[in-house]
């Protein structure tokens, strides 16, 4: 039987709820729910979330999962559309996709207890970043890396000429020091997670 657009738009929002308070507790209040027009995005491996973008007018969908999107304008409360889908894979979908949040909880929350990280571009350490004074002022580890991913880039631009931020990026690693083991914060946790 296919699902109402009200249940639909029901389990999404349960998705939202469990994605910002689970984000929310990982990154504090700094989280940018990509349910909301934040520019931001969460791109797992069980479903995606991407922000509404004014400057992507052939943006095709706000949420993916299997066959299954749904669009809105700017937030999820705000002239929200989907295709169709039965109850039956309404009901999977809303299982995988907190299961997957609930594993990034379990994956990442660790990084409450990390105190340094390095960013390194190719072989050379651009910056070392104190994480316990950052989360002391309610911030999280990934407002600090992202700031210094941008200062980084500037640095490595005027050293080196002419690179562009993609190159940068594939060439950047975010290194951190965790129960006596190096672990490269990889582009799965700031693009996929913090979208950008």
């Amino acid at each position: 039987m296919t699902a109402e657009k009200e249940d639909i738009y029901n389990v999404l929002k349960e998705i939202q709820i469990s994605l910002k308070n689970t984000m929310r507790y990982l990154i504090k209040d700094n989280y940018r729910c990509p349910f909301q027009d934040t520019g931001s995005a969460f791109r797992g491996k069980v479903f995606t979330v991407v922000s509404y973008r004014e400057d992507d007018p052939e943006q095709l969908y706000n949420f993916k999962w299997e066959n299954f999107t749904a669009s809105w304008y700017k937030d999820i409360d705000k002239k929200f559309y989907s295709n169709d889908i039965f109850y039956n894979e309404l009901y999977t979908m809303r299982k995988e996709c907190i299961s997957e949040i609930n594993t990034v909880f379990e994956k990442y929350s660790f990084l409450r207890n990390v105190s340094l990280y390095f960013l390194v571009y190719k072989n050379i350490v651009l910056k070392l970043g104190d994480l316990k004074s950052v989360l002391e002022k309610y911030n999280f580890i990934l407002d600090s890396i992202i700031s210094n991913i941008r200062m980084g880039y500037q640095y490595v631009k005027t050293e080196f000429g002419n690179i562009t931020y993609t190159d940068f990026i594939h060439n950047t690693k975010i290194e951190i020091f965790y129960n006596g083991e190096n672990i490269d914060l990889s582009k799965e946790l700031i693009f996929n997670i913090w979208g950008i």
